[in-house]
């Protein structure tokens, strides 16, 4: 489908899809079903986009460990993670 646009409106559409991580393909698209009355359910957009390799999606293998847990198996592991972070942002040692 070709649509003609002025530019102002263009630019606008192109901002709005950026603001909301998207390409302009897929806002108008967005638009277009939920004017037709063919809104997606969340459900049927991650369908959509996993199929279409632009999401993936995986299940943890096991039990997920708490924060807490976490943190005491790390604990006394160091600080390279954070001083690279640090230092990578401009903040130093």
């Amino acid at each position: 489908m070709i649509t003609r646009l002025d530019d102002e409106l263009h630019a606008q559409v192109k901002a709005k899809a950026e603001d909301l991580g998207r390409s302009v393909n897929e806002f108008v698209v967005e638009l277009l079903r939920a004017a037709v009355g063919q809104e997606e359910s969340p459900q049927e957009r991650k369908a959509r986009l996993i199929a279409e390799g632009k999401l993936l999606s995986f299940e943890p293998v096991g039990q997920t460990m708490s924060r807490d847990e976490f943190d005491e198996l790390a604990r006394g592991s160091g600080t390279a993670v954070s001083d690279a972070l640090n230092e990578a942002r401009g903040e130093g040692w």
